[in-house]
């Protein structure tokens, strides 16, 4: 039970992030976070998928590079690092994708989750899949997906790296990822992961 056990945690989740930071997101970047948040809830789908999600909230999880507070709940009680929410998020990505993987290749000739193709043909589609690296995916998701460039990293764009922004997007998006499921019923998230992302990566793979 996914929402359970993260809920069975915020006690603990919380003490981490009510220690106080100095850092805060510039207001001279409001316009455009407003505009990069924008793209994260359009190219995520979480309309309809019914996420639950707070725009101001989802401003603070594009700067993974500074430890900041992202409130949880519209009153503020709850606020939790962003580092946390990154573990979190890493978390639960990877666990989806290993049960997605485990359904993928259970020995039967029905199509399994939306995927059309014979077993014979599982063990070499599996061979090729555990060789990927699953963190170079959910970049190349990212880059699909017109996420590229999510995070705000404030430095200089001449110093950005395409390496370091790569890092910095993915780890945003990590944040995302566990800032959304302290917030959403189980059902809702593992839809949501399934549909918008995991499917989404694995297609290309197996087409």
């Amino acid at each position: 039970m996914i929402q359970g056990s993260i809920k069975n945690k915020l006690t603990h989740v919380k003490s981490l992030g009510t220690v106080p930071i100095k850092h805060t997101i510039p207001s001279r970047h409001d316009s455009r976070n407003k505009e990069i948040v924008g793209r994260v809830v359009k190219q995520l789908e979480f309309d309809k998928y019914n996420v639950q999600y707070s725009r101001e909230s989802l401003k603070r999880c594009l700067y993974p590079s500074k430890d900041i507070l992202v409130p949880i709940d519209a009153d503020r009680k709850v606020e939790v690092r962003n580092k946390v929410l990154i573990g979190q998020g890493r978390h639960l990505l990877n666990l989806q994708w290993n049960i997605a993987m485990l359904r993928l290749f259970k020995r039967t000739p029905d199509n399994l989750n939306g995927f059309d193709f014979n077993y014979s043909e599982k063990s070499s589609i599996l061979a090729e899949l555990r060789q990927r690296d699953i963190t170079r995916l959910y970049v190349q998701y990212l880059r699909d997906h017109d996420l590229k460039g999510i995070a705000r990293i404030e430095i200089p764009a001449d110093r950005v790296s395409s390496r370091l922004q790569k890092r910095q997007d993915l780890q945003a998006f990590l944040g995302i990822m566990g800032y959304i499921s302290l917030l959403n019923s189980e059902p809702t998230l593992i839809n949501f992961i399934n549909r918008s992302i995991i499917i989404k990566i694995i297609n290309p793979l197996i087409s």
